[in-house]
C-alpha cells in the first residue's frame, strides 16, 4: 500500500541567533515553499521579509508573510523560504526539498538524496579527450 504524504522530523533554525526546534511536517503535500506555524517562526525570532500572495484551492487569492530559515533534515542542512503560516500546517514544499538536495520516496515515507538531470555534463569526458 502506497501513501501520497508523510512525515519527517524537521529542525528549523534562525540561523543568526542559533535557536531552534524540531516540528513534525508533512512531506508530499503539494506545496512549493514550506509551511510552519507562524507562533513557531515568532518564538524562535524569525521576521517577515515580504508577504506574498497565493491561489488557495477555491481559487481565492490570499497572502502571507514570508522569511528565511534554516532547515535540518536527516543530516542535511539549508536555508530556505518559508511561509508564517496557520497553527494547524507544518509542510516542506517541493522548493525546499530541492535546496536540501532531497526527494520524497512517497512508496517508502521517507526523504533520500536528489539525484539531477545535468544534460551540459553529459559531454564532458568529450571535451576532455
Amino acid at each position: 500500500m502506497t501513501t501520497d504524504t508523510f512525515r519527517v522530523s524537521v529542525e528549523v533554525s534562525n540561523h543568526e541567533t542559533g535557536a531552534k526546534e524540531k516540528v513534525d511536517a508533512m512531506v508530499g503535500g503539494g506545496t512549493a515553499i514550506a509551511v510552519i506555524p507562524s507562533s513557531i517562526l515568532h518564538r524562535l525570532g524569525i521576521e517577515p521579509e515580504r508577504t506574498m500572495h497565493f491561489r488557495a484551492d477555491d481559487g481565492s487569492r490570499v497572502a502571507f508573510p514570508v522569511g528565511h530559515v534554516l532547515f535540518s533534515v536527516a543530516d542535511v542542512e539549508s536555508p530556505a523560504l518559508v511561509v508564517f503560516g496557520p497553527e494547524d500546517r507544518c509542510e516542506l514544499g517541493t522548493d525546499t526539498l530541492s535546496a536540501l538536495l532531497l526527494q520524497p520516496e512517497l512508496e517508502m515515507g521517507r526523504l533520500v538524496p536528489a539525484v539531477a538531470w545535468l544534460p551540459s555534463l553529459l559531454f564532458l569526458d568529450e571535451l576532455d579527450s
